[in-house]
Formats: C-alpha cells, structure tokens, sequence
C-alpha cells in the first residue's frame, strides 16, 4: 500500500457495511483488529478525523468480510494524502491544567 493512489474520503459512502451472512466472505479476523486496534490509537491521539469511519469499522472485529477489509483499505489510501492535515491550536502556550481531588 506504499504506492497506492490516495482518496478523499476514509470510507465510500456507497458501501453498505453489514455483518457477513455467509462464511466462505470471511477474513482473517486478527489482522483486521490488529488493523483496527493500531488506528484506535491513532485516533484518540492526532487524527479525529477519522473517528467515525474507525468506530463504524470497529463493529466487524469479531468476522470481518472482505468487504470490511476493503473498507479498511480505503481508510490505508486516505492516509497519505492527508499528511498535510493535523490539529492546530495557537493558544497552546496559554494553557494550564488544573485538578481538583475530593477525598470523599
């Protein structure tokens, strides 16, 4: 996937993702939640962006089908062409975090 065409959009609005009905569709569930797992982390840290289309994937860990490995893809191609893209926040100097305890 080093050398793939990027895409717009992380995940095609046009695919219909769904359970698998039948199991000659089945995949190898570990890859794809090792898939999964490594872009949880990626969205909690720098890419909300992509939040919607991971949780949505996220639903097919237990047997994903080949189209929810495709849909995986897609999110693989949206990634570099968005290198560009990150959170910016100019008031970053000016923030203090504070914490309150109650031993209650």
């Amino acid at each position: 996937m080093q050398d793939c065409n990027p895409v717009p959009t992380p995940i095609n609005s046009n695919h219909k993702l769904k359970a698998i009905e039948t199991e000659d569709m089945a995949t190898d569930a570990m890859a794809y939640q090792q898939i999964i797992g490594s872009w949880m982390c990626l969205v909690t840290g720098t890419r909300p962006d992509l939040s919607y289309t991971i949780t949505h994937l996220s639903q097919f860990n237990l047997s994903p089908s080949t189209l929810q490995v495709a849909a995986a893809k897609q999110v693989l191609r949206y990634l570099p062409g968005t290198n560009d893209r990150y959170l910016f926040h100019p008031w970053n100097n000016q923030l203090k975090m504070t914490a309150d305890m109650d031993a209650s």
